[in-house]
């Protein structure tokens, strides 16, 4: 895989603002991944298991067991994993930002972000999958 490499041109102030505005990406989709995560956890407890707990389960339906089964079982590490993917993509960010500040800084190379965003989708692309078969098997 071939990659760009970028020398810096004299216009520090403008690799400084793109270096934040990533950095303000990076943390713009933590803070998804983790709205995610407590957003299926909530769903799940408040639609799911909160109107089904009080309830005979062995009275109603397979669909209500079923449903009352695939929450109780797959909510909590579904948040975990987007939990997960939130501090990671974070961390992943704030590392980028301080490597690039010190190479805009000493007038280094730096790569294109090609490489680690092809690696943060690698990781996004099953969470995403685990998701939207936990909302199909509702």
């Amino acid at each position: 895989m071939q990659y760009t490499v970028l020398s810096p041109s004299g216009a520090v102030a403008r690799d400084h603002l793109s270096n934040e505005r990533t950095m303000l990406a990076y943390l713009r989709t933590s803070m998804s991944f983790l709205s995610l995560g407590v957003g299926v956890v909530r769903l799940a407890k408040y639609a799911i298991i909160n109107p089904l707990k009080p309830l005979n389960l062995e009275k109603y339906p397979e669909m209500l067991r079923h449903d009352y089964y695939i929450a109780t079982t797959y909510a909590k590490p579904l948040g975990a994993l987007s939990l997960a993917a939130a501090l990671l993509t974070l961390a992943f960010g704030m590392a980028r930002y301080c490597i690039m500040f010190n190479r805009i800084v000493n007038s280094e190379r730096f790569q294109n972000g090609a490489i680690p965003a092809f690696a943060i989708s690698l990781f996004v692309l099953p969470i995403f999958s685990i998701v939207i078969i936990f909302v199909a098997k509702l």
